[in-house]
């Protein structure tokens, strides 16, 4: 969405995510296959802002200003897109919307042309034998092969995670930003791959939480580490409320009785 008026009271959250994508496209520059261990740890940056707060309180106008940021930069790429509860019911739809632009996926894509394409960008990988661990996530029907069948659970969590992590690596080749509205929607298969995702020093996830679905403390742990920055957004400063309302009115100026 385009808005035709200004943000208000929220410059130090612009100068955060600003501060993120200057640190993102001087790593990005440096390489685009590498992971966090990559990198001396006085030299990690943090690659995902986590926006908290109640409704109504602008979480969606800000991260709008965010994706307008990133728009205009012709050395980013960006994706923006929310949640809901559905999501969160549906395995791996998050990471879907995730992967499936960067890939060029379209609903239009037929399965035929996603496996075509995967098989082309996974041909060096050693698992490719366990393609069909990702047909949830890219919308193929690769069949199952003995040796897929032939795993545990876990190891087939650990085979997919592995996956996953070889086709980001050959899918995000520049800095893209990612930005996932009412994140606390997001379905746990998903939950359990994103860092991988948070790996990849080119990719800067903006996720906003809200409080219409409470966050396991498995979540809580997982977010509470320091390459996430977690802010809370408070209320708009009561002095602001009049340009607010002007905004909203679209004028210039309210009477004084109605400023009360």
């Amino acid at each position: 969405m385009v808005y035709n008026y200004p943000l208000v009271d929220r410059d130090q959250f612009i100068e955060i995510f600003q501060e993120m994508i200057e640190d993102g496209l001087v790593i990005a520059q440096q390489t685009v296959q590498c992971t966090r261990s990559d990198f001396p740890a006085d030299q990690w940056i943090q690659n995902c802002l986590l926006i908290r707060g109640e409704g109504q309180m602008g979480k969606t106008r800000l991260i709008n200003e965010f994706f307008y940021i990133a728009l205009r930069n012709k050395h980013i790429s960006s994706l923006c897109f929310s949640l809901s509860l559905k999501d969160s019911k549906k395995p791996f739809s998050a990471v879907s919307l995730c992967i499936s632009r960067p890939l060029g996926f379209t609903e239009t894509i037929t399965t035929a042309t996603r496996q075509n394409r995967m098989k082309l960008y996974l041909r060096e990988h050693r698992l490719e034998q366990h393609l069909s661990l990702l047909n949830e996530i890219l919308g193929t029907s690769f069949n199952e092969t003995p040796a897929t069948a032939a795993l545990s659970p876990a190891e087939k969590d650990a085979a997919r995670k592995e996956l996953f992590r070889f086709l980001c690596q050959k899918t995000f080749q520049n800095l893209w930003v990612l930005i996932i509205d009412d994140a606390e929607f997001m379905d746990d298969e998903s939950f359990d791959l994103f860092d991988v995702i948070w790996e990849m020093p080119q990719i800067i996830t903006v996720l906003t939480v809200g409080y219409q679905k409470r966050l396991s403390p498995v979540r809580v742990r997982v977010l509470d580490s320091p390459h996430v920055c977690q802010v809370k957004l408070p209320p708009i400063e009561t002095l602001l409320h009049k340009a607010v309302a002007c905004q909203f009115l679209n004028v210039n100026a309210i009477p004084l009785d109605l400023e009360r």
